[in-house]
């Protein structure tokens, strides 16, 4: 917890262990290289996510090997929690909850998508509200890799 509190400045008492992993592979594909739909997570109608504080405050992804370009490696759009989080806080009654929010993630300014090509072991420590997306995978191995949420 002491990682996670000072990885966001945030007080240690915020955090709690993550309540499971969830294995997040990527097995090769014929399709074209591309991101899947651009999002942050939480913003799921039916599990009626409050935005702020939020459902929770930082995720990880853990690679289990090496992802070469176009290997389905994370899509990031890096810094896309401050504009997310303004608009969060520019109507509070509005976005109340993330489902809220999501639907107008078209109408910020998010700059540009970095693809990730992590090595094994590295871990991907991200924001709730930082956009992010899966791609195929055009590579002849699978990404393999476990996500929580802290």
């Amino acid at each position: 917890m002491a990682a996670m509190a000072q990885l966001t400045g945030e007080s240690v008492d915020l955090f709690h262990p993550p309540d499971g992993t969830l294995i997040q592979n990527i097995f090769p594909s014929d399709e074209e290289w591309a991101w899947q739909g651009a999002h942050f997570d939480g913003g799921v109608k039916a599990k009626m996510h409050k935005t702020l504080p939020g459902p929770f405050i930082i995720n990880s992804i853990i690679y289990l090997n090496d992802i070469e370009k176009h290997g389905g490696g994370t899509v990031a759009w890096p810094g896309s929690h401050k504009p997310i989080r303004v608009l969060a806080e520019s109507d509070p009654e509005k976005y109340e909850y993330m489902w809220q929010l999501k639907q107008d993630l078209h109408t910020v300014d998010i700059g540009g998508p970095v693809e990730l090509e992590p090595k094994c072991g590295d871990i991907l420590f991200f924001a709730h509200f930082c956009v992010h997306a899966a791609t195929n995978n055009v590579r002849d191995t699978p990404r393999l890799a476990l996500r929580s949420r802290w």
